[in-house]
């Protein structure tokens, strides 16, 4: 997006040319040709444009495994997620993950079974949380997982943050 400032401007005034990038624009540099007609007068102005990479974390839940592969109700199961950080940045404020017990996606009105608080997360770096928790219906339960789902922590990517379904078979 673009815009002049001050606009309009006067045949004494100077204006300045303010672009705004996304995300999506692409990294490098770009030729830009800026023209302004102002009656009988053009004036065209060249110039070059650098866009370069943003530095920001990229939170997502890697793995989610439980052991035993088939847990028995009433008896404690181990959930186990792999966190990544893939992003070019690390994640320096504390955000949250939590492991839901839900039958879709979103998560924003569930309460998370177990949760935990990761103070930092350096860029390209993985680790490990772990939880236990029992159940005690049998048959198959839906599992997903969500890394800051608060959006304590601005990403290059915030729509990669929840995994699953992960449907477990429990036995009696």
């Amino acid at each position: 997006t673009w815009y002049l400032s001050p606009n309009p401007i006067t045949s004494t005034q100077t204006s300045t040319l303010v672009l705004t990038t996304g995300l999506n624009t692409p990294i490098g540099t770009q030729a830009l040709t800026v023209t302004a007609y102002s009656g009988i007068l053009t004036r065209t102005a060249r110039a070059n444009l650098t866009i370069y990479p943003v530095s920001r974390p990229d939170l997502l839940i890697e793995s989610l495994t439980v052991i035993p592969t088939t847990p028995t109700v009433k008896n404690n199961f181990t959930i186990t997620l792999t966190l990544k950080n893939e992003g070019n940045a690390a994640a320096t404020a504390p955000f949250t993950t939590g492991l839901y017990l839900a039958s879709t996606l979103p998560l924003t009105t569930a309460l998370p079974i177990l949760h935990w608080t990761i103070d930092e997360l350096a860029a390209q770096t993985t680790i490990t949380v772990s939880g236990q928790y029992s159940l005690s219906q049998t048959g198959v339960h839906t599992f997903y997982a969500q890394i800051d789902p608060l959006n304590r922590i601005t990403e290059l990517n915030e729509t990669n943050n929840s995994s699953g379904p992960h449907p477990v078979r429990f036995d009696p």
